[in-house]
Parts: structure tokens; C-alpha cells; sequence
């Protein structure tokens, strides 16, 4: 299940409107902050 269609579909209904461009400069970010610190954790704990 896609989780963003969940959250936007929500939130329409609650009366807010999101755009892709809008959800995209959050979530863009939040993405790859999370990748990059994914990536340091398992460099520094399993491949070092």
C-alpha cells in the first residue's frame, strides 16, 4: 500500500490540498537524509 496516497487523501478530506511539487520539497530531503544516515550507521557498525 502506498502510504503517501493514504496521507494525501487524508488531508484532502480534512480540507487541506497538497501538490506533488509541495510534497516533493519535503519529502526529497527527508529521503535522503535518511539514506545517508542508513549508510553511515551500517559503514561505521558492520563494514568497518
Amino acid at each position: 500500500m502506498d502510504y503517501n496516497v493514504v496521507f494525501v487523501g487524508i488531508a484532502r478530506k480534512a480540507g487541506y490540498r497538497i501538490a506533488c511539487w509541495q510534497f516533493f520539497k519535503f519529502g526529497f530531503p527527508v529521503m535522503v537524509s535518511s539514506v545517508v544516515l542508513s549508510a553511515l550507521y551500517l559503514w561505521l557498525f558492520f563494514l568497518r
